[in-house]
């Protein structure tokens, strides 16, 4: 198999893309600056997007030697808009100084940057960079996801109109999103167990809602294994979080608005009971959903938190979409299912007082681990 590429020549990259990126404020609602200056880079590399200030960019990349695809691909996702965000009298992100000896950049103490989650977004062009040079045996289209207002409720992702959401839906069976710290909250094995310490580790569950079908774990945790041993890390173990994201608000909608339009439709394997199950909990879907876009219309600073995900109408939204999600799971007339995960990567915001510095190398590692994936996803067949 064709390994990963070195960190050598990712570093470049990603030290360019971290120069230029993350100086651009990106307060949640006011992304527009960053998302121009993605697209700018996007024209200069020809690569074709879709987009709205509204919701984000969406493009994809194939390697120059592959025609067509010859099977579901790879969506990567990461979010433009960032909460821990200090800027100073001026409205300029605090400077930035890259040391060569350690790999890092560097900033003023106590200052934040956006690293959460402008890092996903830096590695997210990167990765495309690299898949654009065909030299990785990657064969097949990389899909790309990049989202606004993650950080107030997953707005972007909630705002992407149904074509286009059924097209980004449909071109992956794998989605996952560059957006976690590690060393954030508790790790637990897929059974639930705790496993000690936090490193590096991938979400299969949020709100109670589980982002990898049962029917293809096996083969996701097959590419998973085969991308850590290709960048030389150690098996990827599963985590759960209590909390929300892009990677959730992906899977609500998909099963919600795709998935289960398509089994009422064609009432393969439902029983009459099944069907009024399914149909009741559309309703709640639908009406929960509802109100919460009317909130967010109505919400006159889109900086600000307007809904908590923990209480209604966002709760019971995730718990309608939790029973479709357990009911879809176990008929056989639907075959497109997607695995969703988000990866975690180390990256910290300095506490008053502490200087502030970003270890290019574990944005490397990370970008080389997930080119793991995309060679060991294209080199497998999807049955495996």
């Amino acid at each position: 198999a064709t390994l990963s590429p070195p960190l050598s020549d990712l570093m470049p990259k990603l030290v360019a893309l971290f120069a230029e990126l993350v100086p651009v404020p990106n307060f949640p609602g006011s992304e527009h600056a960053l998302l121009d200056q993605v697209r700018a880079w996007l024209d200069t590399r020809g690569i074709s997007y879709t987009g709205d200030y509204a919701w984000g960019l969406s493009f994809s990349v194939t390697p120059p030697t592959v025609a067509r695809a010859d099977k579901p691909g790879v969506l990567l996702l990461a979010h433009m808009d960032s909460d821990n965000l200090d800027l100073d009298a001026g409205g300029a992100v605090s400077a930035l100084a890259y040391d060569p000896l350690r790999s890092a950049f560097t900033w003023e103490a106590g200052r934040r940057v956006g690293l959460d989650c402008k890092t996903g977004v830096v590695m997210a062009l990167a990765i495309a960079d690299q898949v654009r040079q065909g030299t990785l045996g990657i064969k097949m289209p990389v899909h790309f996801l990049l989202t606004v207002g993650e950080e107030v409720g997953q707005r972007g992702l909630l705002s992407i109109p149904e074509p286009q959401l059924r097209a980004i839906a449909g071109s992956a069976c794998i989605a996952v999103a560059l957006d976690r710290q590690t060393k954030h909250g508790a790790l637990c094995d897929v059974s639930g167990r705790p496993i000690g310490e936090p490193r590096r580790h991938v979400v299969h569950e949020y709100c109670g809602v589980k982002t990898v079908p049962a029917m293809i774990a096996k083969r996701v945790a097959t590419r998973l294994a085969r991308a850590a041993s290709s960048a030389g890390l150690p098996p990827l173990p599963a985590a759960v979080s209590r909390n929300c994201s892009d990677i959730l608000e992906l899977k609500v909608r998909t099963d919600c608005e795709l998935r289960l339009p398509q089994a009422l439709s064609s009432g393969a394997g439902l029983t009459p009971a099944l069907r009024e199950q399914l149909t009741e909990l559309k309703a709640v879907y639908e009406a929960r959903t509802a109100e919460v876009r009317a909130a967010f219309a109505a919400a006159t600073d889109r900086s600000a938190r307007v809904l908590s995900f923990q209480k209604p109408p966002r709760s019971e939204r995730y718990a309608a979409a939790r029973e479709v999600a357990a009911i879809l799971e176990k008929l056989p007339s639907l075959s497109d299912e997607m695995a969703l995960l988000n990866l975690s990567y180390d990256y910290d915001e300095p506490s008053a007082g502490e200087p502030g510095q970003c270890r290019i190398a574990e944005l490397a590692e990370t970008s080389r681990l997930v080119l793991g994936l995309l060679q060991a996803h294209s080199q497998l067949k999807w049955a495996d």
